[in-house]
């Protein structure tokens, strides 16, 4: 895991910038990913995303920046299961581009 190397305060600025890191790094590997039709590799890898930084908000009183994020971070993977012929073969009621969608609505 690439993360293991970092250590940071859970509630310091440097979250943000360990989000932005991350949010690249696991967009690249999911997009290819779906792309090499190893649609549950590509899920496996975002929801394990998705439990790694749920709960890291960073400093307090920006809180909103962490909703924010994780909103994006469901879109943006909404759009790539969209996008992915192999997944919606794959689709089930959690396995859809809506149930993504639905999730980023409720972050925002």
């Amino acid at each position: 895991n690439y993360l293991a190397q970092i250590k940071v305060a859970h509630d310091s600025e440097a979250v943000i910038e360990v989000k932005a890191v991350a949010e690249v790094i696991v967009f690249k590997i999911v997009y290819l990913l779906l792309h090499m039709n190893r649609v549950s590799d590509a899920l496996s890898q975002f929801r394990q995303h998705v439990k790694t930084f749920q709960s890291l908000l960073g400093i307090p009183s920006l809180a909103f920046h962490h909703h924010a994020w994780m909103s994006n971070q469901y879109r943006t993977f909404g759009e790539f299961w969209e996008e992915a012929p192999s997944a919606q073969r794959h689709s089930s009621k959690m396995q859809n581009s809506g149930y993504f969608y639905q999730s980023a609505a409720e972050y925002a």
